[in-house]
């Protein structure tokens, strides 16, 4: 008798399986759910194929046993079948499927592609794809059916844009503060709350290595979202303006990166830029009489703004400009009196004037005696007020903080133009050319004299003195007459 402990078997082998999850599609494989079979639950997995259209999952069957097994498993043939394979709306493929058998020198391991579609353009729609084991023992013996279903979609599948609203700052806007705020919010798109948002000054920054952008990120010139952001989440970020500033207004971008994914599966890669307007040195604004002036700004050599008066005085210091110290003979400074003061002194001379006549009148029925009386008091009362216009002038250029002296500088050069002064001929006398008494016979040579004497006297000089004498002696004349 010859026994044989192969075909002394007992049990039926077990088939069991599952997915050997490899980095290069562990992203690509999901468990989506379980499908009920033979009142038992199997595992449904959706398989996302690559951007080629192909995705091949590998597998793992060497817990599959024999429980009467001497040594290993037991188990001497792995047999794989797969069903419904086929693009979605297709009818017309293998019902029976495709079958694939191994030994027991795989362990166990076997690898399948998957490249037909199962689901409608929509995705509302979808069909499975069902893979079966089942296992020999040595003794021949097969075990029950293992089965595991797939969903096949294509690449990006269920993955839309992320699509991102910027709030602020606003396109074209004034920024004249120390920082600014680049905020916003995710609108859609995030189906795994794995959505980043980075920006920058430089494009370039983007593409830094994560020391070089962890040390811009210290100074302020590149920022990103700590962590993903899902739907409906907001947003802050802030880069620093120091620097940016200079003595000129300038435009400047301002680049946001968005993206979808870490690392190596960044997707939906976007940029987006905004145009900001940086007034001159942060926005001082140089005063308007200071640059008339020729002042301007220059920058130091640390890149500050820094006022140069140029030519004139003007200062800026704490925040404040400081104009010249006023010159006192400007002619602003006159100018502002100057047609006041003129008009003041026409009156008193029109006023002056219109009292000789009448004094020189009323000397008509008078003796030469009291005609000399009454002119010495007129022409005594006319130095008078001839004086005491330019000496108020004086006083009033005086109390506006001219010094004495440059007021009565002013004071004796509108004096001159109204014909005030002993350098200036009245403005109500109009000059007339010098002649010899003796060709004016109709003039009183004793008043004429008279009259020389009163005027040199008041300090005119001679030339002019015989001047005034001739006409005031030749209206006595055609008074008496």
């Amino acid at each position: 008798v010859e026994t044989n402990d192969i075909y002394a078997d007992e049990y039926r082998p077990t088939a069991d399986a599952e997915i050997d999850m490899r980095p290069e599609y562990v992203d690509q494989v999901e468990f989506t759910g379980t499908k009920t079979v033979s009142n038992t639950e199997w595992d449904i997995y959706r398989i996302t194929l690559d951007d080629d259209g192909e995705t091949t999952i590998h597998f793992d069957a060497s817990n599959s046993s024999d429980q009467d097994a001497l040594s290993g498993n037991g188990i001497e043939t792995y047999q794989w079948k797969v069903l419904f394979d086929a693009p979605y709306g297709v009818d017309d493929f293998a019902l029976e499927g495709h079958t694939f058998v191994q030994s027991d020198a795989s362990d166990g391991e076997w690898a399948y592609n998957f490249k037909n579609e199962t689901v409608d353009s929509t995705g509302a729609n979808e069909n499975t794809i069902r893979m079966e084991l089942v296992t020999y023992d040595k003794a021949g013996k097969i075990s029950e059916k293992f089965r595991m279903f797939f969903v096949i979609v294509p690449a990006g599948f269920g993955d839309e844009e992320p699509v991102v609203q910027l709030d602020s700052p606003s396109a074209n806007s004034r920024v004249d503060t120390d920082t600014i705020t680049i905020s916003g919010s995710v609108l859609s798109g995030s189906e795994q709350g794995e959505v980043y948002i980075e920006t920058a000054f430089v494009l370039a920054d983007f593409n830094e290595s994560f020391v070089q952008q962890y040390n811009k990120k210290i100074l302020g010139t590149w920022n990103k979202t700590t962590s993903g952001l899902g739907n409906g989440e907001a947003f802050d970020l802030t880069l620093s303006m120091d620097g940016m500033y200079t003595n000129k207004s300038q435009v400047i971008l301002i680049y946001i990166k968005i993206y979808e994914g870490i690392g190596d599966d960044q997707r939906w890669i976007s940029y987006k830029q905004i145009e900001i307007n940086l007034p001159a040195c942060q926005g001082v604004e140089a005063d308007v009489a200071a640059e008339a002036e020729g002042g301007e700004w220059i920058l130091d050599s640390d890149g500050e703004c820094q006022w140069d008066g140029g030519d004139s005085a003007w200062t800026f210091e704490d925040g404040e400009w400081n104009a010249p110290a006023t010159d006192t003979g400007s002619d602003d400074a006159s100018g502002s009196m100057g047609t006041t003061t003129i008009g003041i002194i026409a009156i008193v001379i029109i006023a002056i004037l219109a009292v000789t006549m009448v004094i020189m009148r009323k000397g008509s029925s008078d003796s030469m005696d009291d005609t000399s009386k009454d002119f010495h008091a007129a022409a005594g009362g006319f130095a008078a007020a001839q004086l005491d216009p330019v000496e108020q002038y004086v006083q009033q250029l005086v109390a506006q903080g001219y010094p004495e002296e440059t007021a009565r500088q002013y004071a004796q050069q509108y004096a001159a133009q109204a014909g005030i002064g002993a350098d200036a001929a009245p403005a109500a006398a109009a000059p007339v050319a010098a002649a010899p008494v003796a060709a004016t016979p109709e003039i009183d040579p004793a008043v004429y004299q008279q009259y020389l004497q009163q005027f040199m006297g008041q300090g005119y000089d001679e030339a002019t003195a015989s001047q005034y004498a001739q006409q005031y002696a030749l209206q006595y004349a055609q008074q008496q007459g």
